[in-house]
């Protein structure tokens, strides 16, 4: 068989099975791209207050939270976005969360990742219902696959014409409709093939630990950060640290910026995590983190995004990357338009099909 009979039969064939999958993959990633922003808008009771004064002061905010719902276990808190924003505690387990007005210390609600529009799609965007591994690890498949679909794409229309630069912008709608389908096929995956590469490479990035963890390997060489072992913690004996004081201790070491999230230690020989946005971090949780042992309240290690090496500046693009975030509101558009172009790709490529029969 010819390679182009082989190219032809593997880019119908992968879209023609699993192309309604890349449909809404392209679909949710569309959304979720303004996820906070549309969250807020749905939920304005829950995610917004007018703000009142001065805002409260951690150890006020926790204590009300812990008095009145008492959880077992707050696993982070993420600070406000703007001064209309309110506290979001993670609480029992990585699925519950508490939204608190920054002012009054009012707790405005509660709800589960799931129990919420944005959250649902989220979860499916990343696991599809699957629960976590599986549904993770099959979404790192269906990256691959988006990556061959588009390359064996990008082959066929290479290879149809010795002209084929002078079809990148060519719509020939006085030529019949099967003339103009195939060319907005073409000319839509020519243009948003770079970006879906990012995507899906991307996806392969976060889908699957051994990638990730070469790339960021070969990325920060042999002199990156080591992990964080437990014997770099103190021995003496725990000492619970006031929130506060973790606060003072990350704006101390990494002065400017502002705190995005601190994630409470896991187990008894794990740290705090302070994290810290920039004015130039494209990440909206932030590229910077101290790290404070919670026995002694030293700075073990600190992360900052400022004088990050360039393998650790290009490790700090993952989300960024993926999600559309790293160029503003250009590149969220563009991503948009992007994820939604896919159901163009699908629609003009079962026209194809169907017009082969």
């Amino acid at each position: 068989m010819q390679p182009q009979r082989i190219f032809h039969s593997i880019h119908r064939y992968l879209n023609l099975y699993i192309g309604v999958y890349f449909l809404l993959m392209g679909t949710t990633g569309s959304i979720l791209v303004f996820h906070s922003e549309i969250d807020e808008w749905l939920n304005p009771q829950l995610l917004r207050v007018t703000p009142q004064g001065e805002i409260l002061s951690l150890e006020e905010i926790m204590t009300n939270v812990q008095s009145t719902r008492s959880p077992d276990r707050i696993i982070s808190i993420t600070f406000p976005r703007s001064p209309e924003g309110v506290y979001e505690l993670l609480i029992n387990s990585w699925n519950s969360r508490i939204y608190v007005n920054p002012y009054s210390g009012e707790i405005l609600g509660s709800r589960t990742m799931s129990g919420s529009l944005m959250g649902f799609i989220l979860i499916f965007h990343m696991d599809l219902f699957l629960g976590g591994p599986i549904g993770i690890t099959l979404n790192g498949m269906g990256s691959i696959l988006l990556i061959v679909s588009t390359l064996t794409g990008l082959i066929l229309w290479w290879r149809r014409s010795p002209n084929t630069l002078k079809t990148i912008w060519r719509l020939r709608l006085n030529s019949g409709w099967k003339h103009a389908v195939l060319d907005m096929h073409n000319m839509w995956g020519i243009h948003s093939a770079i970006v879906v590469l990012v995507i899906a490479l991307t996806g392969v990035y976060f889908s699957f630990p051994l990638v990730g963890n070469l790339v960021q390997s070969l990325a920060k060489g042999p002199n990156g950060n080591p992990p964080l072992a437990s014997h770099t913690l103190s021995e003496a004996p725990l000492r619970p640290q006031r929130v506060s004081d973790l606060v003072h201790i990350a704006n101390t070491t990494l002065s400017g910026g502002k705190i995005v999230m601190i994630r409470m230690p896991l187990g008894p020989r794990q740290p705090f995590q302070v994290r810290k946005r920039f004015s130039e971090d494209t990440n909206p949780r932030g590229s910077s983190v101290v790290y404070i042992d919670p026995h002694s309240g030293d700075v073990i290690r600190t992360e900052d995004s400022r004088t990050a090496s360039m393998g650790q500046r290009f490790i700090n693009l993952d989300v960024p990357l993926h999600a559309g975030y790293f160029g503003g509101l250009f590149t969220k558009l563009l991503y948009v338009v992007v994820g939604i172009g896919i159901s163009i790709q699908l629609i003009t490529g079962y026209l194809l099909l169907w017009r082969q029969k």
